[in-house]
């Protein structure tokens, strides 16, 4: 009696992980094809996870080619020194008067040359981590109700649905180490 209790339970078990592994893709794809770009920074600003979006955009066949590059191969050198000291401050775990660095306008350069001016929604994601969680909006397209609709999904889902984030990290996790090629010295 007892063994068959157990085969119920693993079957259930065995239920809920693929139905939790088919929330994690759902999720996933979506943010893959959005409109949005979304970006996933470690420590030393590797790109841990890129959509789609974000990837073709600067230049890529997938979002798999830019895994472990430097974000700052894609920002312009004039403005590295403020993305290394944005990105510190936010990986040191944005205190009251670091609030400022969550949204920010700073320019994208693609593989062409071509430059995206962006508006960034920036997070921290630290559970020992200390990575990035980026979204970003091209500014041609922003207007006001889009932005205030950004940053109220942002908030909804950084601050209350840990699915989206337990699914990109379990993505990160998941995928090869890459080789520290940024070697980001802030003070």
């Amino acid at each position: 009696m007892e063994l068959d209790n157990i085969e119920v339970l693993k079957e259930e078990l065995n239920k809920k992980l693929l139905e939790t592994e088919s929330l994690k893709k759902a999720i996933w794809d979506i943010l893959n094809y959005t409109n949005m770009f979304v970006l996933l920074l470690d420590r030393e600003m590797n790109i841990k996870l890129i959509n789609w979006n974000l990837a073709t955009t600067l230049g890529f066949e997938n979002e798999k080619e830019p895994l472990g590059r430097c974000w700052l191969d894609f920002i312009n050198p004039d403005d590295h020194t403020e993305a290394k000291i944005i990105h510190s401050g936010l990986v040191r775990l944005l205190s009251d008067r670091r609030k400022n660095l969550r949204e920010t306008i700073m320019d994208i350069v693609t593989n062409n040359q071509t430059i995206i001016s962006v508006k960034w929604y920036n997070t921290v994601i630290n559970s020992g981590f200390n990575m990035v969680f980026s979204f970003g909006v091209k500014r041609s397209s922003l207007n006001e109700e889009t932005e205030e609709s950004i940053r109220s999904y942002y908030r909804d889902i950084i601050e209350k649905d840990r699915t989206m984030i337990t699914s990109m990290k379990d993505i990160v996790l998941k995928g090869d180490p890459n080789i520290n090629i940024c070697n980001i010295k802030v003070e």
